[in-house]
């Protein structure tokens, strides 16, 4: 049966194009380049293993956890065919023993692959290649180069959250005296009830690191137990992105965004139904407690029941008087209705061309004071807007009497939007000119030249 068994989920591991399990590479493969895959494999292969094979060393897209001693395997992918489920993860592992600052032995564990039967039941196969110092022509070595054989078998599997995890098979996986366990070189009534990783992983491992996998005449009792394969944990909850389009921009109308949401889980706990997705301040605190959090911002909700999978489209619609000019916005999400965990947060920066609020301001010109030959006069300049009041600075052309090139001012408006500007005394009689320009703020376009003029006598 075991046999059988095997042979159906290799078949299917093998065989599989692409065949995409809800949710997870279905909602990772359009997400945005900046995000990150689901979390993948976590896994130490044993205690033994990590203890014996004193130096451990993450390879190409695997990490290491020095603390926890777990390595991580990003998923790459998970395919179903038939009552198969495959996961497969990227990277892979190096344990090393060393003594004196030189390395003895070794083994590598790449690109692991977990294959799970309907009823729960799997095995985990990785690609394998060990070293050792060992020559001796009496030990049983294991054919050249890499190749990918079951590391452990589990007769059974839990998942829930999106997180699967497997207790891998120790005790009656090689009968000791046993053919294979002959052809191994395993000595006499070994390994020990039979506990050891499965027999292909051994027969591809060199005979220096073999030992480090079964129960052996090796070591003591306690180092042995250490040997037990650990728990396998696989993490292959999708992790949510959003894409955003912003398909109206306007003073008038305000801001409409279409949000395209992948790879979110609508129920992650019992009780939960969906997403919210609300527009506020980047950098806004908000409630997130409960639905009461998203009334005073514009906002959509987005039941499980609307989902396709793990992804939704949805708009967030906001009008002029929600929205703050200039300010960054986000489109913030979370699980409803009560926020049960923090898996389905997300914020992401939502792009408004403000250019496109801005409004005409208009120029006022009032001369105060005449000029005249004797004395000085002044005009005050306004720039008349709605809040907020316009800013920066404004052209003032003088044309005075007497004086045969015109004098250019630049003053700074003041916060209610206006400025004073002296009126130099003119030279002779004639028409005094004042001509006024604005160029605009960030809120307002460049206003029409305005001109006020007066004759000095």
């Amino acid at each position: 049966m075991k046999s059988l068994m095997r042979t159906a989920r290799r078949g299917a591991a093998a065989g599989i194009s692409g065949v995409l399990v809800a949710g997870v590479l279905a909602g990772l493969a359009a997400a945005p380049a900046n995000a990150a895959p689901a979390r993948g494999l976590s896994w130490n292969v044993s205690d033994q293993f990590q203890t014996h094979l004193n130096t451990q060393t993450p390879l190409g897209a695997a990490t290491y956890d020095a603390t926890t001693k777990d390595a991580t395997f990003p998923l790459e992918s998970v395919t179903t065919a038939g009552a198969v489920t495959t996961y497969t993860f990227d990277g892979g592992l190096k344990g090393a023993f060393a003594f004196g600052g030189t390395e003895l032995y070794s083994i590598h564990l790449n690109d692991p692959k977990l294959v799970v039967e309907a009823d729960g039941s799997g095995e985990l196969r990785a690609t394998v290649n060990s070293v050792g110092s060992n020559t001796d022509a009496t030990v049983v070595f294991p054919s050249a180069g890499p190749r990918e054989v079951t590391v452990t078998e589990f007769a059974a599997s839990t998942k829930a959250g999106g997180v699967l995890t497997a207790t891998p098979r120790w005790e009656g996986v090689l009968a000791p005296d046993s053919t294979e366990a002959n052809d191994l070189g395993i000595a006499a009534g070994y390994p020990t009830l039979g506990k050891s990783f499965d027999p292909e992983l051994l027969g591809a491992l060199h005979p220096d690191v073999r030992s480090t996998f079964y129960w052996s005449n090796r070591g003591s009792a306690e180092s042995n137990a250490r040997k037990a394969p650990s728990t396998l944990v696989v993490d292959a909850q999708p992790t949510p992105a959003v894409k955003l389009t912003t398909t109206l921009n306007s003073p008038k109308e305000g801001v409409q965004v279409k949000v395209e949401g992948k790879g979110f889980t609508p129920v992650t706990n019992p009780g939960d139904d969906g997403v919210y997705v609300v527009m506020a301040p980047a950098n806004e605190k908000i409630d997130r407690s409960d639905s009461s959090g998203i009334d005073k911002y514009p906002a959509a909700y987005v039941p499980a029941a609307a989902f396709n999978g793990n992804d939704f489209v949805t708009v967030v619609s906001a009008n002029p008087a929600e929205l703050k000019k200039h300010t960054q916005y986000a489109i913030f999400t979370w699980q409803a209705h009560r926020n049960s965990n923090a898996t389905q947060d997300t914020r992401t920066l939502v792009s408004i061309d403000w250019s496109k609020w801005k409004v005409v301001a208009k120029t006022a010109v009032k001369v105060n004071k005449k000029a005249t030959r004797k004395k000085a006069g002044k005009a005050t300049v306004t720039i008349t807007a709605t809040k907020p009041k316009a800013t920066g600075r404004v052209k003032v052309t003088l044309r005075i009497p007497g004086i045969k090139k015109a004098k250019v001012l630049t003053p700074k408006l003041n916060k209610q939007g206006k400025v004073v500007v002296k009126l130099p005394k003119a030279k002779k009689k004639g028409k005094y000119s004042v001509v006024v320009t604005y160029a605009g703020d960030k809120n307002y376009k460049a206003a029409k030249k305005k001109a006020a003029s007066f004759k000095v006598k």
